[in-house]
């Protein structure tokens, strides 16, 4: 926590401002902390009030920030608070120009997305029952994620006029409605033959080629959850 440093009356205003729009306790405590880091900053190169900061000092601050290791996205959150701030003096008049107008935001590293090893991915599908429907279902929903590289939304609107298990082929609509054939492997296949035969009837009522071969709207919005805490025990 930032040492309780005075603010500058205007930037308090901005933050009774905040308040009175509705802003939680918590996101105006943040606010509060960049903006007294920032204030700091300014004073230490002998800046006396909001208006003699120019755009040389707030790249000097963001140098600085940069200098200490901090991440591109806490500096990006940083540097949002005091942007607001110089939008609200400006927008009320108390000052005629922005100089966080030719500052641009650092742009934030692209997370990497995370992904099961092999072994991981083992388990998993180890751990899966199959002496149910649902599991039977479950084990075929993840084989052919797995197999085929497929989202999540692609693999439970698969229908069954469009899985060719004698040619171990999927067709697959992904995004922008665009179709394409996707081959699996013999795991894949087995599983979703294992699950026709002895699941799907059980899980459907009606056996029509146009419905979805793996019906499973609650299990697709907790795959991936599922996945990690089972690919992990």
């Amino acid at each position: 926590m930032v040492s309780a440093i005075a603010l500058p009356a205007l930037a308090e205003e901005f933050l009774k401002y905040l308040e009175a729009r509705g802003m939680s306790p918590h996101t105006l405590v943040n606010y509060r902390i960049d903006l007294e880091l920032f204030w700091k900053a300014m004073q230490e190169i002998q800046i006396a009030d909001l208006g003699g900061v120019d755009h040389l000092a707030i790249r000097r601050y963001l140098a600085e920030l940069a200098g200490k290791k901090y991440a591109r996205r806490t500096i990006s959150r940083r540097l949002s608070s005091v942007r607001s701030l110089y939008r609200f003096l400006c927008k009320n008049e108390y000052l005629s120009s922005n100089p966080l107008l030719s500052v641009t935001t650092p742009k934030l590293d692209k997370k990497l997305p995370s992904f099961l090893m092999a072994d991981e991915t083992a388990r998993l599908m180890e751990s899966i029952g199959t002496g149910t429907p649902l599991g039977l279902r479950d084990r075929a929903l993840f084989e052919t994620i797995y197999a085929g590289g497929l989202r999540v939304s692609e693999a439970v609107g698969l229908n069954m006029d469009g899985v060719d298990l004698a040619a171990a082929t999927l067709r697959v609509l992904g995004k922008g409605n665009k179709e394409r054939i996707v081959p699996i492997g013999r795991k894949a296949v087995a599983a979703l033959r294992h699950y026709i035969s002895y699941g799907r009837g059980q899980l459907q009522q009606k056996n029509r080629s146009s419905q979805p071969i793996l019906p499973a709207p609650p299990v697709a919005g907790r795959v991936h959850r599922r996945a990690q805490a089972q690919a992990q025990t």
